[in-house]
């Protein structure tokens, strides 16, 4: 009875003495450690990292749904990004486009006409851009109205227009996934921490096209199959990438359980 009365003693002893001591010890260790979301973002940077040295088309779709689920991310930390920021960057990036299209048409790459067109295109599109959510709805109801409007044999002309026309659409579209690219590229050379959520808003403004663009060029079942082949290098980079931060001890054993349920969802909706 001694020695059992001792023991339970020692026990609440233990208890009320060391083990705050202890627990207060491991919290301050778990302050280091990166959340669910912060580590999110550094696997979604570096899988991005990854396909961007990969030259084929089919990476595009890829890189672009990845920066959209970092674009996400990023609102959930900041939900009101700033339009002016936002409405100046696609001026100056499409005036670098502008730029890049224009030496096009010197070097002879493409027609004047392209270079018109692509030109109109531009000014008209983005008038668009940045409306609210009112206008959008609006700006959609009205073309579905209008298309309901629209004859048969209206369509069947606009047809025959743009297949009469096919090189010019040809040059066209050259031209707008060149100036896409040099707007990209030229946001990733001047994002820095006070735009850096409204830049990845604007990369996923022009991406929209490339992905587009790319599904266009390639409607075929090897594209689609090769873009399946970059989203499993995607998900395979992510898994490293989990695991590389748990074995630095950057995040726990629970959040890097919890991004690998989130990882194989993903995978589970690409089968799918």
């Amino acid at each position: 009875m001694f020695i059992s009365s001792e023991v339970i003693l020692i026990s609440l002893l233990l208890a009320t003495v060391l083990l705050p001591i202890l627990l207060k010890k491991n919290v301050q260790k778990s302050e280091n450690l990166l959340s669910d979301g912060e580590a999110y973002k550094l696997i979604l940077k570096e899988a991005i990292l990854k396909l961007s040295n990969e030259k084929a088309q089919e990476v595009q779709p890829v890189i672009h749904d990845l920066n959209e689920q970092l674009v996400d991310l990023e609102k959930g930390i900041l939900n009101t990004p700033d339009n002016k920021i936002i409405n100046m960057m696609i001026a100056e990036e499409d005036n670098q486009g502008l730029i890049a299209v224009n030496k096009l048409l010197n070097d002879g790459k493409i027609s004047g006409r392209a270079f018109e067109l692509y030109r109109f295109y531009i000014t008209k599109s983005r008038k668009s851009v940045q409306k609210s959510i009112f206008k959008i709805v609006k700006l959609k109801v009205s073309m579905w109205i209008i298309d309901r409007k629209v004859k048969t044999e209206v369509k069947e002309k606009i047809t025959k227009i743009i297949s009469e026309n096919k090189e010019l659409i040809k040059e066209f579209h050259h031209a707008y996934a060149l100036s896409t690219k040099t707007a990209i590229s030229f946001i990733n050379k001047n994002i820095n921490e006070d735009n850096r959520h409204e830049s990845l808003i604007v990369i996923r403004f022009y991406n929209r096209y490339l992905n587009w663009l790319t599904r266009k060029i390639h409607n075929d079942d090897k594209f689609e199959a090769k873009v399946g082949y970059y989203r499993l290098m995607a998900i395979q980079s992510e898994r490293d990438s989990i695991q590389q931060l748990v074995e630095s001890k950057q995040i726990s054993r629970e959040v890097a359980k919890e991004l690998l349920e989130n990882i194989l969802y993903d995978e589970m909706m690409m089968i799918e």
